[in-house]
């Protein structure tokens, strides 16, 4: 009975995003999966957002959630390009800040790095445009997560474009007496689409602002054909 009534809420949220199309608009967003009610309880792991300013720069803004206590990795995909690392003055000061500073550097020496404190800090910073070709955001958080583990992991790969971007990762926390956390909520925004949220399985997910307003779990490309 639950999986027929799941299929008879997707059928009707198709429908009303084709009535909606029909009238020159578009307000759905699209993805198995969003059908989850928002849990306050969800834990803010990251929001970030690349502006494209004069000279062909991208000012890149970060706001740490509280899992985000030792570092952050940014790249510009499919070219790995590595947009910006943050790294916690502490964590940075210790053997595992160390090593893990060292091996990040030794593949990209002349990324840029900033130094603050973790997740208080709100770095910023403006950096050269993104490879015109690329069209996906990855970002890598290290820190302590909800199942007791402090480790590196990867949060987002996001379809949002080859220009600028603006979005937020969430997780659920662990229920049911478990250690493992749910499911990731994926939000984004720009343009004339305001914010759409998702939840998904894993980190990937697409941002579709043109010609939709849509997003999607897994990478939906070309965008808006899901």
């Amino acid at each position: 009975m639950r999986s027929k009534l799941s299929a008879s809420f997707v059928l009707a949220i198709a429908l009303l995003c084709f009535a909606s199309l029909s009238f020159g608009e578009d307000t759905c967003s699209s993805s198995v999966g969003n059908l989850n009610p928002d849990d306050p309880a969800d834990i803010h792991i990251l929001s970030i957002s690349g502006e494209v300013v004069a000279g062909d720069y991208l000012r890149v803004s970060i706001t740490p959630g509280p899992i985000a206590s030792q570092s952050i990795r940014v790249y510009s995909e499919p070219s790995h390009t590595p947009l910006v690392f943050v790294i916690d003055p502490e964590f940075k000061a210790s053997p595992i800040g160390e090593s893990w500073l060292k091996a990040v550097k030794s593949d990209t020496p002349h990324a840029t790095t900033i130094t603050t404190t973790l997740p208080a800090g709100q770095p910023a910073v403006q950096i050269p445009a993104r490879p015109t070709t690329d069209h996906r955001i990855a970002v890598y958080v290290s820190g302590e997560w909800p199942d007791g583990t402090e480790e590196e992991r990867l949060v987002a790969d996001g379809a949002v474009g080859s220009g600028g971007f603006s979005f937020s990762v969430w997780r659920q926390p662990p229920k049911n007496g478990t250690k493992i956390g749910g499911n990731f909520k994926h939000c984004c925004s720009g343009g004339s689409c305001s914010e759409m949220c998702v939840y998904c399985a894993d980190s990937i997910f697409s941002c579709c602002l043109t010609p939709c307003c849509s997003i999607y779990c897994g990478w939906q490309i070309p965008c808006c054909s899901g």
